[in-house]
């Protein structure tokens, strides 16, 4: 029994190896040229290996040094007169899963990771990402084992995004003070004052000298004179004692 499709003859294949190779944004292994160009029930594997062979002849097809395909423009030219003769429902599939892998290439340029070895032994993760403008964010880390190292790479090449928000909303997000000594007392009780939520004292000096004051209350503490050198009162930092 005959295959089943729109793509009837070796003609009609090279036609359609290069409508998708001239879309394609960069040149492709033979595994993914194989999968799109199998979209029609009447290409057969080995058809199109023998259609590709005779395009790379034909010098309409080029393949890499690295074993990559792509649209010469030999191709590209041949590839824009000859389309309409593929199939509509073959073209509109076809350019759907283009789009897809397209989209797939787009990001990989886009979302970049290496691991490199220290000589200590330990390694370091970069990870980079990049827009269609300028790159947005470059991150070394610092990791002791290869396993650790290569699985942050792997998990930030599926989830860069994901990642990159998390960090933008940790170094937006507003950090509480903590146990910081404020100039201006928020809540006072006599010689009290809160720092956040734990109370203080201040013990009162005068001119260096340890001698005793007499005591100050929190309306006068700022204004009150020791009575044998007849000057204010100072209440340093160093003076103040935690009340229990």
């Amino acid at each position: 029994m005959g295959r089943i499709g729109f793509i009837h003859d070796k003609l009609d294949i090279k036609f359609l190896i290069l409508y998708i190779a001239s879309r394609l944004i960069e040149p492709v292994g033979i595994d993914v040229l194989t999968d799109l160009a199998l979209c029609d029930d009447g290409v057969d594997y080995f058809s199109f290996s023998e259609c590709l062979n005779e395009l790379v002849d034909s010098e309409h097809m080029k393949r890499t040094e690295d074993g990559l395909y792509c649209a010469t423009p030999r191709g590209i030219r041949n590839s824009e007169v000859c389309e309409s003769s593929i199939p509509y429902s073959v073209r509109i599939k076809a350019d759907k899963n283009i789009a897809v892998y397209n989209q797939k290439l787009k990001r990989k340029g886009l979302v970049r990771s290496m691991v490199n070895e220290r000589p200590n032994g330990t390694y370091t993760v970069t990870l980079s990402l990049s827009d269609d403008v300028d790159n947005i964010m470059n991150l070394d880390l610092m990791v002791s084992k290869k396993e650790m190292a290569e699985q942050l790479s792997a998990h930030f090449q599926s989830h860069a995004e994901e990642i990159y928000n998390s960090i933008l909303d940790a170094l937006l997000k507003k950090v509480p003070k903590r146990n910081l000594i404020s100039p201006k007392p928020s809540k006072r009780n006599g010689n009290r004052f809160a720092i956040g939520s734990r109370p203080f004292q201040y013990i009162p000096y005068c001119c260096n000298t340890t001698h005793s004051l007499p005591s100050v209350s929190s309306s006068s503490s700022t204004s009150a004179r020791c009575s044998r050198h007849f000057a204010p009162y100072r209440f340093p930092v160093s003076a103040i004692t935690m009340i229990n």
